[in-house]
Parts: C-alpha cells; structure tokens; sequence
C-alpha cells in the first residue's frame, strides 16, 4: 500500500514539473526588453502573451503589426523610422478605430479624454473614433513594461466601446452594434 502511495505522489509530481515546464521555457524564451527599433521581437512577445499579432508593413514600407487586442481588431504602428530603411524606428502607436452609424458627438469625445487615462481620441472624417496611445521606444524597456502598457491599451477599450456605442445601442433597443473601423 505504502508503495502504491508513492509511485501515486511521483506520478503527481512529474505531471505537476511537466505542467510548468512549458511556463519556465517561455519565460526563458522571453526577450528581456522591446524597443521600436525590433519589429520581430515586439511580434514575439506578443504572440508568447497569447495575442494574435501579424507582422506587416505600412504603405510607406514602415512596420505595423495588426493586433487584437481583447475583442477589438487593431494596429501597431511604427513612428520615427529611417526613411531610406525603414528601420531604426523611434516610438509606436496602440490604435483601434470604432465604425458608428453616425458621426460621434464632441462630448463624448472629450467625456472619454477626460475619464479614460490609456486612450487618447480621434475622430476620421466620418466622425468614427479611433482610440489611440503612443509609446516612446526609442531605448529598450522591460517586456513586463510593454505588455502591462498593451494590457491596460487592451482593457480600456472594453470601456471605451461602452461609451461609444453606448447611445446607438439605445436607439436600438440594446443591440450590439459594435463594429470596429479598419480605416
């Protein structure tokens, strides 16, 4: 019986080593610091912190990671990039762009601007906001910065939805008309 006992508390200790392993090997894997200027490592940490991001370029040959954040589609773009190169970036932008079916008033504008510290707001020609937060990056920062950044980026765009669609959603008897602009 002692036997029994035993070769049941190894079993359970393998698969308890053998469930953190993978853990310990991401965390090892882990770049230590994300900088602008390293498209590809700011797309790794990413996808090793469960988003779904896909490396691209602009139009002007500039990356640009496509992103969801949370629920909400969105980009990464890159700033202060060597002209000739396009490398040698200097900061990035979290943005999301929200599609309503009428143009959004300046009130709520400045409601969000006012009591959503993590978004900044612009409104496209259409009056569709797009929710946006720039990062300097020019000098390396811990991955643990840049992520709990993306993670806040991330959760504010829950509320801010909320206030966007907020009073279409009541014209409509609460349906969720939450569309997401890929302008």
């Amino acid at each position: 019986m002692k036997l029994i006992k035993y070769c049941a508390a190894l079993l359970a200790l393998a698969a308890l080593s053998s469930a953190l392993w993978p853990a310990e090997a991401i965390a090892q894997d882990t770049p230590k610091s994300v900088s602008a200027d390293d498209p590809k490592g700011m797309e790794a940490v990413l996808k090793l912190a469960g988003y779904e991001p896909t490396l691209e370029r602009d139009n002007i040959g500039d990356p640009l990671i496509q992103v969801k954040f949370g629920d909400w589609e969105g980009k990464i773009l890159f700033f202060g990039c060597d002209t000739d190169t396009n490398r040698d970036c200097e900061s990035i932008m979290l943005s999301t762009g929200f599609d309503r079916d009428q143009p959004m008033p300046p009130g709520l504008v400045n409601e969000i601007m006012r009591t959503k510290r993590f978004a900044s707001v612009r409104l496209d020609d259409e009056g569709d906001p797009f929710i946006e937060w720039d990062m300097v990056l020019s000098e390396p920062v811990p991955t643990s910065l840049f992520l709990r950044s993306v993670r806040l980026y991330s959760a504010s765009l829950d509320d801010v939805a909320a206030l966007i669609f907020a009073e279409e959603r009541s014209d409509d008897d609460g349906g969720d008309n939450a569309r997401v602009n890929e302008a």
